[in-house]
């Protein structure tokens, strides 16, 4: 474990200027995948929720404190046979032992596919994008290249437009096509002799301020929305909410007893998140979570309940269960370039000389390629675990993964993405909250079906007046019957 927290050290450092970038492009809009939970200071105020919470705190403390958060088990390329609770027999197979990556046959039915397709539709999906997708971000990084040596890689005395693509890509998520690049660099003037490559002379002459920079930038951003195969991310995204269908409902708890993590976590996790991708569309390597900060905010999932959701707030993401909804024609593999890499050099990683993170382009030159299949999940881990609590340690970068090319059809995934803090009472309030949540909504919809039955009840006695073989009661209307819910959970 102390290895691989001091390569992971190493990694953050060398990566430099690159790995914040790709990091912050695996950070979805959290603001609709989280769940709104009961604000603190709401429980605290209402003395029988103030009761009832604590009472389910303290129920997490004594079931949870001792335990470590669980893992799959097994042997790299082992198949075993398990079986889901509703009673399916499915065949798991481990692809990778860092991270550990399982593979799931018709872990989903292929009517449960089409539902959450269907679902989703209804929802809306609309453009997947970043949490730093624009245009004051992406200027700031082009200034911060403000140097020869870090566009000339090759150290040859010279920008070739080889280079100059590769930077952009790793840079401002840019994946241009050369004609575009070469018109680009002529019309900014940057090889002003036009032999096509940038010398130091010609770099230093266009003088990279704010204002070019900024006008380089919207030169891309133009052709990211005329092309957007040229951007790192190319696909459709909706979210949508398990206390709505009992299906998704049934996934969670799918999930919890396969891997044995507690439903409490499973529950308490965002919403499913579902994902369309069209011709050509595709996700480069990112991570799904994020190396943890010891001075920045909170955990994002623990969002409102814990205060305001903070715009630094940290990813926390323990796990990921990944789910294929169709059948692709061609293409749309899941890719994971760095699995099982035992020689991971660090510094190459930061270059990418290779280009190994544009999925687009170099989706079988990855270490673990999975092909897309109706109804298949791939589950994997994106973090260690903490040597002393068993809870979330730091994240595992060789869980950098993406979704190739998709070449021919359409494809259609969904993410269950399972939350977890590095400390363990943040969890447990959390867990607490979203139990006395559900509670509250039983009573609710208890109660708005015993106040239809009365209304009901009601309208028929005023009805019954009209006639005169009607004897009233004691009273019109038995007030017991009500229900008053100001005092309740």
């Amino acid at each position: 474990m102390l290895d691989s927290l001091i390569a992971m050290a190493c990694l953050s450092d060398i990566l430099g200027l690159f790995l914040p970038l790709i990091v912050v492009i695996s950070s979805l809009s959290f603001a609709s995948s989280y769940k709104t939970f009961i604000p603190e200071g709401e429980i605290l105020n209402n003395p029988l929720r103030r009761a009832r919470y604590n009472e389910l705190l303290e129920e997490m403390e004594e079931r949870y404190s001792k335990v470590r958060l669980p893992r799959m088990a097994g042997k790299l390329g082992e198949e075993k046979e398990v079986k889901l609770v509703d009673g399916r027999i499915v065949l798991v197979k481990k692809l990778s032992q860092r991270p550990p990556i399982y593979e799931i046959g018709k872990f989903l039915k292929a009517e449960e596919c089409d539902h959450v397709i269907n679902v989703a539709k209804k929802y809306g999906l609309k453009e997947s994008k970043t949490l730093d997708e624009d245009e004051d971000s992406d200027t700031e990084r082009m200034l911060e290249m403000n140097k020869f040596d870090m566009w000339d890689k090759d150290k040859s005395g010279d920008i070739e437009v080889a280079e100059i693509r590769h930077v952009l890509e790793q840079l401002l998520d840019f994946d241009s096509e050369e004609n575009d690049l070469v018109d680009m660099i002529r019309d900014f003037k940057l090889d002003a002799n036009g032999d096509g490559v940038v010398s130091k002379e010609e770099f230093t002459e266009y003088n990279m301020t704010r204002s070019n920079a900024k006008d380089f930038v919207r030169r891309i951003n133009k052709i990211k929305a005329e092309k957007p195969t040229t951007k790192g991310r190319f696909s459709e995204q909706t979210f949508l909410s398990d206390h709505e269908d009992p299906l998704l409902e049934n996934l969670r708890e799918r999930l919890s007893a396969l891997t044995g993590l507690p439903k409490d976590l499973v529950d308490a996790s965002e919403d499913l998140q579902v994902v369309r991708y069209s011709p050509g569309g595709h996700y480069n390597c990112h991570l799904d979570s994020e190396e943890l900060q010891p001075n920045m905010a909170k955990c994002c999932h623990l969002g409102e309940f814990s205060g305001p959701v903070e715009s630094q707030c940290q990813l926390c993401r323990y796990m990921t269960a990944l789910y294929f909804l169709n059948d692709v024609e061609q293409g749309g593999e899941t890719a994971f370039p760095l699995a099982d890499n035992a020689t991971l050099d660090y510094e190459s990683w930061s270059e990418d000389a290779d280009s190994l993170c544009n999925l687009a382009r170099n989706c079988k030159k990855s270490n673990v390629v999975i092909k897309p299949e109706k109804g298949k999940a791939v589950l994997w881990y994106n973090h260690f675990l903490r040597r002393k609590s068993g809870w979330l340690g730091q994240v595992d970068f060789r869980s950098f993964h993406g979704g190739c090319n998709v070449q021919k059809g359409e494809k259609w995934i969904a993410n269950n993405w399972i939350n977890a803090s590095p400390t363990q009472m943040d969890d447990f309030r959390l867990w607490a909250s979203e139990r006395l949540n559900k509670e509250m909504k039983t009573k609710h919809a208890e109660s708005d079906k015993s106040h239809e039955s009365l209304s009901s009840t009601v309208n028929e006695e005023s009805e019954s007046v009209k006639d005169p073989g009607y004897e009233k009661g004691a009273s019109d209307t038995d007030q017991s019957n009500g229900v008053d819910t100001r005092n309740e959970l």
